[in-house]
């Protein structure tokens, strides 16, 4: 089954407007660029990560959806 769900950018909704035409109507939508406007979303880019970790050596691990190691 496919569903029709409406897509709105945060820059051209306002809170007002999300109430009126979503949450008071229980209608559900897809809120984009909302994680572009936060700091993180420009200092977790593969090129800062390289400039600024770019020597550092990690240790990972897989882990499973439980959060348990895997082996």
């Amino acid at each position: 089954e496919k569903y029709d769900i409406e897509r709105i950018s945060i820059k051209n909704l306002t809170p007002e407007e999300f109430y009126e035409r979503f949450e008071k109507g229980n209608k559900p939508c897809i809120i984009t660029d909302l994680v572009t406007e936060w700091p993180a979303f420009k200092l977790w880019q593969k090129n800062e990560f390289l400039k600024r970790f770019g020597d550092s050596i990690f240790l990972t691990t897989q882990m499973d959806s439980r959060g348990k190691k895997v082996c």
